[in-house]
């Protein structure tokens, strides 16, 4: 059960070890190589790659406010699968967890692990949709997003009741075989001590690999705290844009709110 906690925790905004927050204040979407954001006062931006419009209407802009903009742009359109790539990995490695976790108690080839292993596939398409289109291209939508949240409530509740169900389901199979070590004279000493060590045996392998999970999404919460201060910057420097202030992110490295 520890590893399905770690699992859900990474899959929200607490991947970014609890200390990092993320709000939209607007809506930003990516889509067909363009990033839309829509300002504060109700016009819309797009933005390609060198070049800006305003509600249909292309920016006239200086050097140093295209520079601006191209850097924003970048910057945007490369954050969503940085985003996606960490979401994917702790969805990978949750799999990786729970399978070991099972596997190691009632075999590999037992139903309730294929079941677990397969609600987990069906968690990586979805995140995967949320970041990639079918023909590979980058997209998001920060409608598609809640408090910080990959994905929506309601698919992670769904989620989270289904694995739930098959949790339960396999502490029969896990009675079952205590029962067939009794019956047939299994080696009983070394079936609970495989119980007991087992969660901490996946834990030490798995630590590594959190770890190195927790130092890319403090880095993309810096990517992010980055894009922020461009927004200042460009609300600043370009008055058609002074509305321009999608993004909110806050970090505490001592792990304070």
């Amino acid at each position: 059960m520890q590893t399905v906690l770690i699992s859900a925790a990474l899959l929200t905004n607490s991947a970014f070890a609890g200390e990092c927050h993320v709000d939209f204040d607007a809506h930003v979407k990516i889509a067909n190589e363009q990033v839309v954001v829509a300002l504060q006062d109700n016009k819309q931006l797009t933005l390609s790659a060198n070049e800006a419009w305003l509600d249909g209407k292309k920016l006239s802009l200086s050097k140093e406010q295209q520079t601006l903009m191209d850097e924003y742009y970048s910057r945007v359109f490369n954050i969503a699968p940085q985003a996606a790539d960490i979401a994917l990995d702790a969805v990978d490695l949750a799999t990786k967890g729970v399978s070991m976790a099972f596997s190691t108690l009632l075999g590999e080839d037992d139903q309730v692990v294929q079941d677990i292993t397969g609600e987990f596939s069906v968690l990586r398409t979805a995140v995967q949709s949320q970041f990639y289109a079918e023909d590979g291209s980058v997209r998001f939508d920060s409608k598609s997003m809640q408090d910080g949240d990959f994905i929506d409530k309601e698919f992670s509740q769904r989620f989270e009741k289904k694995v739930e169900s098959l949790v339960e389901k396999s502490m029969g199979s896990i009675m079952i075989t205590i029962g067939k070590q009794m019956m047939f004279g299994g080696d009983m000493d070394a079936f609970e001590k495989k119980m007991d060590n087992f969660g901490k045996d996946i834990e030490r392998q798995m630590e590594a690999q959190s770890d190195q999970l927790e130092a890319r999404a403090d880095q993309l919460c810096y990517s992010l705290q980055i894009l922020d201060d461009y927004e200042t910057q460009i609300s600043s420097s370009i008055p058609e844009l002074a509305k321009l202030d999608a993004l909110r992110v806050s970090y505490r490295s001592d792990g304070q709110k």
